[in-house]
């Protein structure tokens, strides 16, 4: 997003993102464009069995040593996905009001 707000000479750099109240279009939707992956991350994870399917395929957390690893199960993930969730809608509340 970045690039193309340079490009497009709506944005005047990378700091231009970090103040969304200044209603910047380009700034709008990069900040749209995380909120509806985090929509299709919770629709997936939840309700489209996004969590089995990471539980049967789960090479993206194993660790190089496999008896180090834990066991990567759906409920685990269910329970974890809110986690970087809220402290993105967090981090956008607190940029929105502060810059």
């Amino acid at each position: 997003m970045n690039f193309i707000g340079n490009i497009s000479d709506l944005t005047n750099g990378g700091f231009d993102f970090i103040s969304p109240s200044s209603m910047n279009p380009v700034v709008l939707l990069f900040y749209g464009t995380i909120i509806f992956l985090d929509l299709l991350l919770i629709w997936w994870v939840y309700f489209n069995d996004g969590a089995k399917f990471i539980e049967r395929h789960p090479g993206l957390f194993l660790n190089s040593d496999p008896e180090e690893d834990a066991k990567v199960t759906a409920d685990s993930i269910k329970r974890n996905i809110p986690v970087p969730i809220s402290m993105r809608i967090f981090t956008m509340a607190v940029l929105w009001v502060l810059f």
